[in-house]
């Protein structure tokens, strides 16, 4: 179910490069980094996907009228990493490089953890330097039937907060698809040179999507939100674009693969 590059549309789509996602994330053996970036978004409640998976896994939750910037969980299990103190959870404003794993036992789960309220009043906050920082996630997956969560999976979300907590604007996240494996803050490889992938841009135009700075060959599936594949191919130039007028509209997952090193990278698609 190969498809063509046609370079009118090609152009047509490169006017849409605003709307590209530089992707990152590669494979090795024991699995991947997920990346999904760069997103520089603010200002409103952010949901965080994850996993890509349509569910709903985090909150980022700003509520103006008191200038406050919060984190919110879904679910019973997703957890940030964070410390209590008193009544309130306080998410880690964690620096580049820091350890994400089971190791950690200050995981938090509740409804609302601020992150920076009334302008760094609450002293316990961890994101009053407006610098980038990073929030360690816990990603519960339930498998089913039968109660309780099946897989562990663990992440982080990289968001920046102005001393007054208006701005905000999160940048990028990404797990590792290993179940219970450990992740690094900011981590968006296992092992392998992340030049091959990190020019990449995917762009989605009504039924085509894009493909822009490819290495030289590279395998595409495209699955349906149920996990069902409904393209694939491989691509023959380093600027490729796949048609799919067959399909319905609705979100699509593009997954990318390197011939050579068997990097892999994933992003999340909607066609119209």
């Amino acid at each position: 179910m190969k498809k063509t590059t046609h370079k009118n549309l090609s152009k047509r789509l490169v006017k849409y490069s605003a709307l590209s996602v530089a992707l990152a994330g590669l494979t090795e053996v024991n699995g991947q980094i997920v990346y999904s970036g760069p997103i520089n978004l603010g200002g409103t409640d952010y949901v965080i996907d994850l996993n890509n998976d349509a569910i709903n896994d985090f909150k980022i939750i700003y509520i103006g009228t008191q200038n406050a910037l919060g984190f919110q969980q879904y679910g019973s299990y997703n957890a940030v990493l964070g410390s209590s103190v008193g009544s309130f959870q306080y998410p880690f404003g964690l620096n580049n490089s820091a350890i994400i794993s089971s190791s950690q036992n200050t995981w938090m789960n509740g409804s609302f953890q601020p992150m920076n309220q009334n302008s760094c009043a609450f002293p316990n906050n961890q994101w009053c330097d407006g610098s980038d920082k990073y929030l360690g996630l816990r990603l519960y997956v339930d498998l089913g039937p039968g109660p309780g969560p099946d897989k562990t999976y663990y992440g982080w979300a990289r968001v920046n907060v102005p001393l007054n907590a208006s701005g905000w604007m999160i940048k990028d996240f990404a797990y590792n698809s290993t179940p219970d494996a450990p992740i690094t803050a900011g981590q968006t490889v296992l092992g392998i040179d992340d030049n091959v992938f990190s020019k990449i841009k995917v762009v989605a135009l009504n039924k085509s999507i894009g493909l822009y700075n490819l290495p030289e060959t590279t395998d595409y599936n495209v699955f349906n939100m149920t996990g069902q594949q409904v393209l694939n191919g491989k691509t023959t130039n380093r600027d490729y674009v796949i048609e799919a007028p067959m399909l319905a509209s609705g979100i699509y997952i593009v997954e990318l693969t390197d011939s050579n090193s068997k990097g892999v990278i994933r992003k999340k698609v909607v066609l119209q």
